[in-house]
């Protein structure tokens, strides 16, 4: 029987489907884009677990992931976090259907199943990795309880990562302890910030020019950790709160699409815009909203 938060994530992915299948047949999504985009814009997506296992949220199964990917390739214009930053700089412009693919917490199936398929393809990626848990045995926080079913959700090791970086993946810190930023008391915050840029650049032998805010709502990160975040020389820095990206939009706080195990023409019309109105789950009485639910649910914070 799937558990409460694998029954969330199919509520979620219905919602997306329902919402992009009513957008793209009324001309709702079109109508919008023309009014809110006039330039290109960037869609960051971000993933987590790519692997098999049944029940096992936040993943998309490897299959599902490729097919995503080669729908990606076919349609739009993957960058890279170089070409996002050229365009910041008013070097080049965006390209029209840009898309940047992210990853969240160091999951060592992003090795096994999703780099083949990115190498393959040719789409660059950026994982963000939280230094205190690589070449642990240790699981992360929210994996604790699939852990003691005998659930296994392994992170990188030191040598795994370095790995990562032959296939082309730029590498971003996750902090250390993958502890919600806004909880910590701002010394030791400040302190996860710069220790964990400091152990990634020592240890993989490359500048780490990105961060991803633990969990990443607007609740989640407070003025003093975006502050921590820039002195500690991060250029950019990544929240979850959905939307799109512009070149001169605050390079701290940019916002990105959670990817649920969607069907590929949901996929597809997440792509296109035609789900953004999601951008509302991320308001006081949006978050009030998923707060209830997850109490409904028994899904404990993570």
């Amino acid at each position: 029987m799937a558990s409460a938060t694998a029954w969330k994530q199919r509520l979620k992915a219905g919602l997306y489907l329902g919402m992009g299948a009513s957008a793209h047949l009324t001309g709702a999504g079109a109508a919008w884009r023309a009014l809110a985009e006039r330039e290109p814009v960037l869609r960051v997506l971000m993933y987590h677990k790519v692997n098999p296992q049944p029940d096992n949220p936040p993943n998309v199964p490897p299959s599902l992931f490729a097919a995503q990917m080669e729908h990606l390739a076919a349609r739009f214009r993957p960058i890279s976090v170089d070409d996002y930053l050229a365009a910041r700089r008013g070097e080049r412009a965006l390209p029209r259907r840009a898309v940047l693919v992210t990853f969240d917490d160091g999951y060592r199936d992003n090795l096994e199943h999703a780099a083949p398929v990115l190498a393959r393809l040719g789409i660059p990626a950026v994982i963000f990795l939280p230094t205190g848990f690589l070449s642990s045995t240790r699981p992360l926080p929210h994996d604790e309880r699939r852990a003691a079913a005998g659930v296994a959700n392994p992170t990188l090791t030191w040598d795994e990562a370095r790995r990562l970086q032959d296939f082309g993946f730029e590498i971003g810190s996750h902090g250390e302890s993958h502890r919600i930023f806004s909880s910590l008391p701002p010394d030791e915050a400040r302190a996860e910030i710069v220790r964990s840029k400091a152990a990634l650049e020592e240890r993989l032998g490359r500048p780490v020019r990105c961060f991803a805010y633990v969990k990443g709502r607007p609740d989640t990160y407070s003025p003093s950790v975006i502050d921590a975040v820039r002195d500690a020389g991060y250029a950019l820095a990544f929240a979850t709160h959905s939307g799109p990206v512009r070149p001169g939009d605050p390079p701290y706080t940019l916002r990105r699409y959670n990817v649920e195990p969607f069907s590929i023409y949901t996929f597809g019309r997440f792509l296109e815009g035609d789900c953004d109105l999601v951008a509302l789950k991320d308001s006081p009485l949006g978050l009030a909203g998923k707060r209830a639910l997850n109490r409904a649910l028994r899904i404990p914070e993570r």
